[in-house]
């Protein structure tokens, strides 16, 4: 994914490092822009999908015992696919074209990039967590902005690991390839972190049921 910014004829040195920066930052943002404007439509496209059928006159015990049920089934669908692969079963096992910036052009191509990875189910996940988040927001559990802090959450780390280092000499492509071993490296513990989010939540949620909340 990083390799579209970075692609810079020439041998990489310190003044070849600060235009490849530069030269990535336009289709960064076009990327983090793209990310951010799908991800946000989303979510309040779900809030508005609840409102509009009254979810939220449900009484609120309700709607929890509701995000409980999905929780825990959402989380024994990723205990379930532990042995199973890497990958969540329950979005598209796909990824967003990598000819976009062959065909568009590094701005487009990387706009039209951001804005199929911002749906989240449209690409391959490593946990049905979306799954979880999505239902929360139309059960009026979760707010609509939802979408704006996924989409900063995912534009923050991009800009930084882009744009920060100091990238190595001689690297195939262009592309920093410390950092792609570590994307597959961290993958089980990300994997890991997202079971115990679901098992949080599903925690947390089963003390409002109880308590009657």
């Amino acid at each position: 994914m990083l390799r579209p910014f970075m692609e810079l004829p020439g041998p990489l040195v310190q003044g070849a490092a600060k235009v490849r920066r530069s030269r990535a930052a336009r289709p960064l943002g076009a990327l983090t822009g793209g990310f951010l404007t799908s991800s946000a439509v989303l979510f309040a496209l779900l809030a508005f999908t609840g409102a509009a059928f009254g979810v939220g006159s449900i009484p609120v015990s309700g709607r929890v015992a509701t995000a409980l049920a999905l929780t825990l089934g959402m989380l024994a669908v990723d205990v379930s696919g532990l042995r199973k692969g890497p990958y969540c079963r329950l979005t598209l096992q796909r990824q967003t074209p990598k000819v976009l910036d062959h065909k568009y052009g590094p701005v487009v191509g990387s706009l039209l990039w951001g804005l199929d990875t911002g749906l989240a189910w449209t690409t391959i996940r490593v946990s049905t967590a979306t799954w979880v988040v999505f239902g929360l927001t139309v059960l009026q559990l979760a707010p609509w902005w939802s979408g704006l802090a996924y989409g900063v959450g995912f534009g923050l780390p991009l800009a930084v690991s882009t744009l920060g280092p100091r990238w190595r000499a001689g690297e195939e492509g262009g592309e920093p390839q410390w950092l792609v071993r570590l994307m597959y490296r961290v993958r089980p513990f990300v994997r890991a972190g997202c079971l115990a989010g679901l098992l949080a939540v599903g925690v947390l949620l089963a003390w409002r049921v109880l308590s009657g909340g």
